[in-house]
């Protein structure tokens, strides 16, 4: 008696996880939808018997325990709501791509001062609004826009970090880790929303502060490229991106190149050092800027292929190379020390990094709320750094003193 019973309960086990409604809800032009509120209800008294909402692939799927019929429901801020009739449903129904139809005047009489956020126990989710959206040009000016708690912003440099300045603010788009070039050509029309972790633990790596996660729509076919151009021409300082995407299917194709310059920046330094001895004297240096040059080049490319097969596995592949060259820096200042005659101190120094690497990363999804990450990066890195230091006096231009080192490096990771 106990093995038929326990036969029986294996058997309506197995009913229960098989029965399940899914399919892909897309807008007019077939592109998926993230987010969309979804619920399967009884006919008769529109009980809700469950709910989900789709990923960023627009897909969902919902469990049911009884076989009948049930009104599937979705909804969506800026899209007409939709219903369908389910007669008779049983088993796996997969009811292919489901369209919604936007509602131009759903939003027309709503008025935001602040994107939608949403708590969750690990997480923030932050939805922008149109207006946000509408004045942001990259990942950087949106997260401006956005107003994040904790986390400051520098549209400039485009840096991303927390107010208290513990830890690194990681990037991802889709969940993969990004570079600056990522998040600067990062389209604000395409971002479904924000994921903003403030206590990530160690599962993002050491010195990880804060995690901010842009969950991305993905254009099915078709290809996207712009520029980037921020240059301030009388300091000669400036970041430039050049980028393109390639969308076939389920892979994307991606081009960054990124130019960040500095040329004839003066930036003279003043700075006062005490020391005071164990028998009471003090020992100071004053040093007084008269004249600094530091002229440097960073250049970045990028190549990269993502392949996304329904949020289930995921391959990413980054093959990147920078090369950071400055050639010439120098620091020119007056320095009046005890106990000495005022002097003249020259630093010079030059350096050069090469830095390729190529990143591989896999994610999948496993039963049981389970996943699989794999991720292997190889860099190899060579740098050269030159190191000159003069004093010369400033009555006569007599040299008092000279030193200087020239090291080399290697490595590989």
């Amino acid at each position: 008696m106990k093995r038929a019973i326990l036969l029986m309960f294996l058997f309506i086990s197995a009913i229960v996880k098989g029965q399940v409604v899914k399919g892909v809800f897309v807008d007019e032009q077939d592109s998926p939808l993230a987010g969309i509120n979804i619920t399967l209800q009884t006919v008769d008294k529109h009980k809700q018997i469950s709910g989900t909402s789709t990923n960023a692939n627009g897909a969902f799927s919902i469990v049911y325990k009884q076989s009948g019929s049930y009104l599937l429901r979705a909804s969506c801020i800026g899209y007409q709501s939709y219903a369908m009739e389910l007669k008779d449903l049983s088993g796996i129904v997969d009811l292919g791509r489901l369209r919604l139809v936007e509602d131009p005047v759903a939003l027309g009489e709503v008025v935001v001062e602040a994107a939608s956020t949403i708590q969750k126990v690990d997480c923030q989710m932050v939805f922008p609004q149109k207006q946000q959206i509408a004045a942001s040009t990259s990942g950087y000016t949106l997260l401006s826009q956005l107003a994040l708690p904790g986390i400051k912003i520098n549209e400039m440099s485009q840096s991303v970090s927390t107010l208290t300045g513990t830890g690194v603010v990681q990037l991802r788009i889709n969940g993969i880790i990004s570079t600056k070039a990522d998040v600067t050509a990062l389209n604000p029309t395409e971002v479904l929303r924000v994921e903003y972790i403030e206590n990530p633990g160690i599962r993002y790596g050491d010195e990880v502060g804060a995690v901010i996660n842009f969950i991305v729509k993905r254009r099915n076919n078709g290809w996207v490229g712009g520029v980037n151009l921020m240059n301030a021409l009388t300091t000669g300082f400036g970041t430039d991106l050049v980028y393109l995407k390639y969308n076939h299917k389920r892979s994307e194709f991606a081009l960054n190149y990124s130019l960040d310059y500095k040329s004839g920046l003066a930036e003279n330094v003043d700075e006062t050092v005490r020391y005071r001895f164990p028998n009471n004297t003090e020992h100071s240096i004053e040093r007084t800027g008269l004249h600094a040059t530091s002229t440097s080049q960073l250049h970045a490319l990028q190549l990269s292929y993502n392949l996304n097969l329904n949020d289930k596995h995921v391959f990413n592949a980054v093959l990147s190379g920078s090369l950071l060259h400055n050639p010439v820096n120098i620091l020119n200042q007056k320095v009046e020390e005890t106990g000495r005659n005022s002097y003249q101190a020259i630093t010079e120094t030059a350096d050069k990094f090469k830095s390729p690497s190529l990143d591989l990363y896999y994610q999948a999804v496993l039963p049981h709320k389970q996943s699989l990450t794999i991720n292997a990066v190889g860099t190899y890195t060579t740098s050269d750094y030159d190191y000159h230091y003069i004093e010369n006096a400033l009555n006569h231009g007599q040299e008092l003193s000279a030193y200087g080192y020239t090291t080399k490096g290697e490595k590989y990771a």
